[in-house]
């Protein structure tokens, strides 16, 4: 499978709360938080793609200025295996032609999927004007997505090294004009002994004039 057996299986819900600020009923946009962890557990199914005994844990936290990502594999066995990921991470925007997204891009490498060719990339600050499927190789830095007035800081916290940013620019049916891909990545195989853990994290912080969104949301 392209992408993986992970995004093809039901996951549990095996935690979710929301929580007041300093255990009030009362609502505070800067404090009151939710959280969601979902779990998925090797199978026959997945047995059978990758014979391996793991558990898989993504826990999504979601404050007023900030949502956390936290994936993380545990093996279940007792040899070492390793494996590849990536968050599918799409972002809303109002034209994906007017959009930039900022980050350490110049001289990094990466693989052009629409060509096939490794490239060396050479601008600091990219825009989508064609179909566009690429994976950067060492970006395990911030990215900010520009949109307007409006901005959206990605950052990886630990565990992500990779970046891939997709669109299928051209293709109506996908509703490409009003997306962006930026998902963080591991391409190349992430080892994990038996017993021991893997962990990542991505924090995302929403923008508005280069305030915190919510903010805006306060003063409506």
């Amino acid at each position: 499978q392209q992408h993986g057996f992970a995004r093809n299986v039901n996951w549990t819900c095996a935690d979710w709360r929301e929580e007041a600020a300093g255990g009030s009923r009362g609502f505070s946009f800067t404090r009151d938080t939710a959280r969601a962890v979902y779990e998925l557990y090797d199978t026959k199914y997945t047995y059978d793609m990758w014979p391996n005994k793991f558990l898989s844990r993504y826990s999504v936290d979601l404050s007023a200025g900030m949502l956390t990502l936290d994936f993380r594999v545990k093996n279940l066995g007792t040899r070492a295996f390793d494996f590849t990921g990536a968050l599918h991470t799409y972002y809303a925007v109002r034209d994906i032609d007017t959009i930039e997204i900022r980050g350490d891009f110049k001289g990094k490498k990466y693989l052009d999927k629409v060509s096939g060719e490794t490239k060396t990339e050479e601008r600091e600050t990219l825009t989508v004007q064609e179909f566009t499927d690429s994976v950067y190789y060492g970006m395990d830095g911030d990215v900010e997505l520009i949109d307007g007035e409006r901005s959206v800081l990605i950052s990886p916290v630990n565990g992500w090294k990779d970046l891939v940013i997709w669109n299928p620019y051209g293709e109506e049916k996908m509703g490409y004009k009003n997306f962006v891909c930026i998902e963080n990545a591991c391409v190349e195989p992430q080892a994990v002994k038996g017993g021991e853990w893997w962990d990542s994290a991505v924090e995302i912080r929403p923008y508005c004039n280069d305030a915190p969104a919510f903010l805006e949301a306060m003063e409506e």
